[in-house]
């Protein structure tokens, strides 16, 4: 494991994020499995872990703390975020800290974040007067380092970059988004301010792992020996300032497969950065929905699994069949089928990207009647 100077702290290039650990049947978290993989990662030299307060409804963060807790506190980093969405007042502010404290089990946090900052949960932060508070926790050594996780513009960073001080900033970043979402240009800025990067959705939700076919034969083209993760993960490494990279893994068989990659920390080479050019293309080219399945849309009020759905619509407009579609569709519980949508807007409204899910619902939900 690589390992890197990062805001007075030695951590390793690779986090452990816990937005997406293996589940059970009935949706709650797979505790031995999900503990067999943190103790895994402690093995393989992982000593950065993320949660947030919205993760698994609440028990990521009361899972780390079980699973943190047969560990000495100064083994590991810690990273938590106030979800700004929620907060409309100090009040808010305290109550949710300190039950974040409680749950993970911890007396401080080393790193925290103010959450998923974009338009509107920028106006939330400014409300419920969440920056002072941050602040005032980190004068009082509850917070070690503070940050924010970004999911706005180009303005929304200057600003952010400009009225405020942090320590750190997280962004999305990935090969795709590099310049499908201005990256490029923010991290630039977030450079520019020289602030260290922490990195999220590195392989897109999954999708870099499982490109649509054109990619994946342009890759398979460039490189028939290089995995699909590798492509992505030696991408970042060849950026300077990216301090950790998180990884929201869900079986050990991904957590392994990191811990290859991550032992090295070999960058691209320039033949095979300018491969990627063509791999951009080629994904672009296919119609989708730019869903990174961070579910932060659920739980759905009508109970559809959005991320699910969008998933099997995605892999419908990648390849146009509509038995496999019609087959995948069969096969998800009823209650939880993209018919099930009332087109409430709930999703858009907490969605980093801005998807107005609830269209894509309708537009499956046509195919789905059309093929019957």
């Amino acid at each position: 494991m690589e390992y890197r100077d990062f805001c007075g702290g030695r951590v390793s290039a690779l986090g452990f994020g816990t937005m997406r650990l293996p589940k059970r049947d009935d949706g709650s978290i797979d505790r031995e499995k999900a503990a067999s993989m943190v103790e895994s990662a402690f093995a393989g030299g992982v000593n950065y872990f993320d949660t947030a307060w919205c993760y698994h409804d609440g028990d990521s963060e009361v899972f780390l703390g079980e699973a943190l807790a047969a560990h000495p506190r100064e083994s590991y980093f810690l990273t938590d975020k106030l979800p700004v969405w929620v907060c409309g007042s100090r009040e808010d502010d305290v109550r949710i800290f300190d039950e974040q404290l409680r749950r993970c089990r911890v007396e401080y946090f080393d790193y925290y974040l103010a959450h998923s900052i974009d338009a509107d949960n920028y106006k939330s932060m400014v409300k419920c007067e969440a920056y002072p508070f941050l602040c005032e926790k980190k004068r009082e050594g509850r917070i070690k380092k503070l940050g924010f996780s970004f999911h706005g513009d180009a303005a929304l960073m200057e600003t952010m970059l400009r009225d405020y001080e942090w320590d750190f900033v997280q962004l999305e970043l990935n090969y795709l988004d590099w310049s499908e979402q201005d990256a490029e240009k923010i991290y630039g800025m977030v450079r520019e301010k020289g602030l260290p990067v922490v990195v999220m959705e590195p392989l897109r939700g999954g999708m870099l792992v499982s490109p649509p076919a054109v990619a994946a034969a342009a890759l398979k083209n460039a490189d028939p020996e290089l995995p699909f993760p590798d492509w992505a993960f030696r991408w970042l490494f060849g950026l300077e300032g990216v301090s950790v990279i998180l990884s929201g893994m869900s079986s050990p068989e991904q957590l392994s497969d990191n811990l290859r990659i991550f032992s090295a920390c070999e960058p691209l080479d320039p033949a095979h950065r300018a491969a990627l050019e063509k791999v951009v293309a080629a994904i672009r080219s296919v119609e989708r929905v730019p869903c990174t399945a961070c579910g932060y849309c659920m739980p759905c009020p009508a109970g559809v699994d959005i991320p699910g759905m969008l998933k099997i619509y995605n892999t419908f407009l990648e390849s146009r069949y509509t038995m496999e579609l019609k087959a995948s569709y069969d096969r998800a519980p009823k209650a939880s089928r993209a018919e099930n949508c009332t087109s409430c807007g709930a999703c858009r409204a907490v969605c980093p990207q801005g998807i107005a899910a609830f269209e894509h619902m309708k537009e499956l939900t046509k195919v789905i009647e059309d093929i019957k």
